[in-house]
């Protein structure tokens, strides 16, 4: 019987990389025609997996005529995604700066029935004899530890992947854990084949410090360190780069967060969960329950299409700027997935037991890719494109764009830097929060400017004040 495959390649924002690894699927593709000739061995359904580049990356890859697919930012959705459209007996998980050999085929058509899983061996893109040494501590590793990542190209059985329950949901090691419930049913095979991964990783920081870390970030897994955090270690450099000339500095001894200034602009929404008595409760005099879940519902959604109506205009830049929408959600709901499929946004869980905590945490996972991020709510509908592309030109004069409540709190938080004690001591959800926030930008020496105070729509008081096009959602 002749074995059908699959191979999935998540990606984001990396068109260089996509280029060459296009480039090594179409060499692949013409070996393999001679291949099926002589031994009728069935095409190999190439699917990617885009996770909202804004490159040009996924209309170049539809463009060849590939498969592309759009899923949730985070390579365990991505991967998910393109196993769940696959139509095949195997899997292969490919990463996009990764290059299979061009006769891998023939290593694949020689595994056993028997096989359930297995990986490549890996090679590192770099000549010098160090990367050598690091291929075989790899090799190593995987053999004696047990220890094998994504880098490594997993292959394996889609009835066997789907029986694991796929890549779970982890901001790091989602490989690893993985590949830890294959070796509970089986070991896995050694593909006769090798497959090259692009050194970087390696090259940026130091060969030995790379090895080093990733040994150390490896053993804190095995001792049951949360993956957010050491998905907060294995990028803490970005977090921790130097600040700019032009901003103030800040001492040593109160952490800072600059980034160089590029053109992306991310927006982040945080939302609650449509649940029953967990949104709008302060309005239940005037509401029902549904009417309550209708209007959260309805504030959700025009906030995302205000956010994404109109592009940022170009600021002091022969480049526009980018604004990309990410909404992060206390809860999994089917109408967050509804709204990511229907306006291509990206869910995010929120982290963090108060409200700084979870603000925190965006900041963090956001400014490292992107020049600046604008914290929003859910609350606000009078975020007109325009109000949002004003605070975006603001951002590129200031650390900090600032637009309060009427009800002594903020509708929107744009940050171009960060500091740890942004956030200290704000008693959160009182008329306090805007004065202590100011305080706090002053106290870390950040530049700010206040927009015009907005309403939000909480009280029952604030519904007159609901646009006409929402009142709907209460009749």
């Amino acid at each position: 019987m002749v074995n059908t495959l699959s191979v999935v390649i998540p990606f984001y924002n990396e068109k260089p990389a996509l280029i060459r690894c296009l480039q090594s699927i179409a060499r692949i593709d013409v070996a393999l025609i001679d291949h099926q000739l002589k031994t009728l061995a069935a095409p190999i359904n190439w699917i990617f997996v885009d996770g909202g580049s804004t490159d040009g990356g996924p209309e170049l890859v539809s463009k060849l005529g590939y498969s592309c697919l759009t899923a949730p930012k985070g390579r365990a959705y991505q991967m998910n995604a393109g196993a769940n459209a696959a139509n095949s007996d195997w899997l292969i998980f490919l990463h996009v700066d990764t290059l299979l050999d061009d006769t891998f085929f023939t290593a694949f058509n020689r595994i056993t029935p028997a096989t359930q899983w297995g990986y490549f061996r890996l090679k590192l893109a770099c000549e010098q004899p160090i990367y050598r040494l690091i291929e075989r501590s790899i090799a190593w590793r995987a053999k004696v530890w047990r220890f094998i990542t994504g880098d490594q190209t997993l292959l394996i059985r889609k009835a066997h992947f789907l029986l694991q329950g796929g890549f779970a949901d982890m901001a790091l090691m989602e490989d690893v854990e993985l590949t830890r419930k294959l070796y509970k049913h089986s070991p896995p095979v050694i593909l006769d084949a090798s497959v090259a991964t692009s050194a970087r990783k390696w090259q940026c920081k130091g060969a030995i410090k790379t090895v080093l870390f990733m040994w150390w970030i490896q053993l804190m897994y095995r001792m049951r360190v949360h993956p957010d955090t050491l998905h907060r270690w294995y990028y803490r450099d970005a977090l921790s780069a130097k600040p700019h000339k032009d901003h103030a500095v800040i001492s040593k001894t109160t952490p800072a967060i600059h980034q160089t200034k590029s053109a992306q602009t991310i927006v982040v929404q945080l939302a609650k969960a449509p649940l029953d008595n967990y949104v709008k409760t302060r309005l239940s005099p005037v509401l029902s329950p549904e009417q309550r879940l209708n209007l959260h519902k309805a504030m959700i959604t025009q906030v995302i299409i205000d956010t994404q109506q109109a592009p940022v205009a170009v600021i002091e830049s022969t480049l526009p700027s980018i604004r990309s929408h990410q909404l992060w959600v206390s809860h999994k709901h089917a109408f967050f997935e509804q709204l990511a499929q229907k306006y291509t946004t990206r869910l995010h869980m929120q982290r963090g037991n108060s409200l700084g905590e979870r603000l925190t945490y965006c900041v963090q996972k956001s400014l490292p890719i992107a020049s600046n991020v604008i914290l929003i709510g859910s609350d606000c509908v009078s975020l007109t494109p325009t109000r949002l592309d004003n605070v975006c030109a603001a951002l590129n004069q200031h650390d900090a764009v600032v637009v309060p409540a009427t009800d002594g709190g903020f509708v929107l938080l744009g940050l171009s830097r960060w500091h740890s004690e942004l956030f200290d001591d704000i008693e959160w959800g009182t008329a306090s929060v805007l004065e202590q926030l100011l305080s706090n930008l002053q106290k870390v020496t950040f530049t700010y400017t206040c927009f015009d105070a907005l309403h939000d729509i909480d009280r029952p008081e604030d519904l007159s004040r609901l646009p006409d096009a929402m009142r709907a959602s209460i009749a």
